[in-house]
């Protein structure tokens, strides 16, 4: 009879969970493409807005101010994927934002060619999206527990919700009491019940 101890068990119990490569695959994608797009994208057209400006060919000329705009979305979004909790919502602004570029690309430039990195970041972003929509989830569940408390009217009372939001939460109310757990049935945090 072979025993094993509490540390051995929990090492393999993470080494066995379902996703935890892809985990580290998805953050590590996240963290090189926020940093590309916060440093390499983004920065320069808020730092030298006008040094790329007088260098865009003939035939693509963008307004300064949508410049600067783009700037400001790429280096938001790149920042958004590096937060847990914003890097779905970063991940799809930054899909549409890349099939815009592309479109731009395509159809504006006269650059076809150019279009296909645009739209290779587009499927990135809009798989890493999915992958962390889990994110997108709890932000809205958040609003909702915000919309629950606050009526509109800058009071706490729950009487002054509007009737969507109480509808929404009682029936969530209802579902939560159907799946209770007996009272003596204990379930530790973390772990799965089987």
């Amino acid at each position: 009879m072979s025993t094993i101890s509490p540390a051995t068990a929990v090492s393999a119990d993470i080494a066995g969970r379902p996703g935890t490569i892809r985990n580290r695959a998805l953050w590590t994608l996240q963290i090189l493409l926020g940093l590309f797009f916060v440093i390499a994208s983004g920065g320069p057209k808020l730092v030298i807005p006008n040094a790329l400006a007088d260098n865009a060919p003939e035939n693509l000329t963008i307004p300064f101010a949508l410049l600067v705009f783009i700037g400001l979305v790429e280096v938001a979004g790149g920042i958004g994927l590096l937060v847990p909790r914003l890097a779905a919502l970063a991940a799809v602004g930054l899909s549409v934002l890349t099939v815009l570029a592309a479109g731009t690309q395509a159809f504006l430039a006269g650059e076809p060619a150019m279009a296909i990195f645009p739209l290779v970041l587009a499927v990135v972003f809009a798989w890493i999206a999915y992958e962390r929509r889990a994110g997108l989830v709890a932000l809205r569940d958040s609003r909702c527990r915000d919309e629950e408390f606050v009526g509109g009217t800058g009071d706490r009372w729950p009487g002054h919700r509007s009737p969507v939001v109480r509808a929404r939460v009682d029936r969530l109310s209802g579902w939560r009491r159907s799946i209770q757990r007996p009272s003596g049935s204990r379930r530790r945090p973390g772990r799965r019940s089987g």
